[in-house]
């Protein structure tokens, strides 16, 4: 793990411990940092970060039910293979979550809401001006709220948990990849059928244009780490 990885001094409030830590040894897996067999002992993980065992051991636990590591008794944590069996099996249970929270969610979800995210999204789209850096972070902020309407919405507190379990590693790919604006232009327009059919009630088509983002953004992923990277 590279020294940038350690929590900065005073983690915001709003922000756990235990995300951080999880978000950190994320980017270390995905960055190919930690690879297969990596040993993660709590004790050297708590002097790494500055913190105690506590947040160490809680985020060890998060990780090993998103899959990517497995827990030893009493010694730590193991990583787990990564590679592209295990990208396309995040994105197709993501998608079965997400897809089934949509069908949940259609007619709880406020009209003024969804207009309010389309308007957002449409703006970044017709950006030309700024830097790359500046819209792949704002179009990451706009698709983190339209994904958190199904779940926000949702009727089955249960789903909602699951995919909650499924969004830091989703957010530690982001993060990590920092693909270019083109790549997320591909995924836009299923977006904007998402708060469309949201809009008009239409469970189903609200469902499909949700897995297709999601399919587009796993194709992408597994693109960027496997082959764009190996080139």
């Amino acid at each position: 793990m590279k020294e940038s990885d350690s929590i900065p001094p005073g983690p915001s409030q709003r922000c756990p411990l235990r995300h951080l830590i999880v978000q950190s040894l994320l980017k270390g897996i995905i960055g190919g940092e930690l690879t297969a067999g990596t040993r993660l002992i709590t004790s050297k993980l708590a002097a790494r970060f500055g913190v105690s065992a506590t947040p160490i051991r809680e985020a060890l636990v998060e990780l090993e039910q998103s899959g990517n590591v497995e827990l030893l008794h009493h010694r730590g944590a193991v990583v787990k293979p990564f590679g592209r069996k295990e990208i396309r099996d995040f994105y197709a249970v993501r998608r079965l979550l997400e897809c089934e929270a949509v069908l949940l969610a259609c007619r709880r979800v406020d009209h003024e809401l969804l207009s309010s995210l389309r308007t957002d999204l449409e703006q970044l789209v017709g950006e030309t001006d700024g830097s790359q850096e500046k819209w792949v972070k704002d179009f990451f902020a706009v698709d983190r709220r339209i994904h958190r309407v199904a779940i926000e919405h949702c009727s089955n507190q249960r789903l909602v948990d699951e995919i909650q379990r499924y969004h830091s590693f989703g957010e530690a790919i982001n993060d990590t990849l920092q693909y270019g604006r083109t790549r997320h232009h591909e995924s836009v327009v299923p977006l904007l059928d998402f708060l469309n059919a949201l809009e008009q009630h239409q469970a189903e088509a609200g469902a499909t244009a949700m897995e297709r983002h999601i399919s587009l953004v796993a194709a992408t992923v597994e693109s960027v780490m496997f082959d764009e990277n190996k080139a």
